[in-house]
């Protein structure tokens, strides 16, 4: 799909440096991307709510042993 849009270019030059993208729609969707993974993270947590977790060194060893 072709958008038409301004974006401000120093924002865009440098998430190209901190993406390692080459292109700029590279950029964009990888920016999209990530914007829906954070989002679908968030919604997760959101769902499980807080838990604490109770267990310590001996109890992961365990786990793993019964794997």
């Amino acid at each position: 799909m072709r958008t038409t849009i301004e974006i401000d270019e120093g924002l865009l030059r440098e998430a190209m440096v901190v993406t390692g993208a080459k292109k700029k729609r590279q950029c964009i969707e990888l920016a999209l991307q990530e914007v829906v993974r954070q989002k679908r993270l968030e919604r997760l947590l959101q769902r499980l709510g807080k838990t604490t977790l109770t267990i310590d060194t001996d109890d992961l060893d365990r786990m793993r042993s019964d794997d």
